[in-house]
């Protein structure tokens, strides 16, 4: 497999010597794509929000078990299932705009500051 980039673009380390001891090049990460970023955020907001809201519908559930006669058990059950859709399509949402606006913010103080420096393995 050869290590050329297909987009014909520097990577930004060639010129860096290689620690040889552990195979790593230092880099410097300068800007970050708030879609790309907010994405990856959206989607691991949506699992996590899939993940709380399988707890809260437990917890709904066991309210009704401990309290018979509060509520209509289809009235909770049916709250409950909605609750288990629109948890994770709204923490998805907050998490994509969150996370954009994080890649904006950290664009911004890189700006400044010039960047975030990360080793890699080559």
């Amino acid at each position: 497999m050869s290590n050329a980039n297909p987009y014909g673009a520097s990577q930004g380390f060639e010129n860096q010597p290689m620690d040889s001891a552990m195979g790593t090049r230092s880099m410097v990460i300068r800007r970050i794509d708030p879609v790309s970023f907010g994405k990856m955020f959206g989607g691991l907001y949506a699992i996590f929000g899939l993940i709380w809201a399988g707890f809260a519908v437990l917890m709904l559930l066991g309210g009704v078990a401990l309290a018979p006669g509060s509520a209509p058990l289809g009235t909770s059950i049916g709250a409950g299932l909605f609750g288990l859709i629109i948890m994770p399509v709204l923490m998805g949402i907050f998490g994509f705009i969150g996370g954009a606006f994080g890649a904006v913010l950290f664009n911004l103080a890189a700006g400044f500051v010039g960047g975030v420096k990360i080793d890699v393995e080559a």
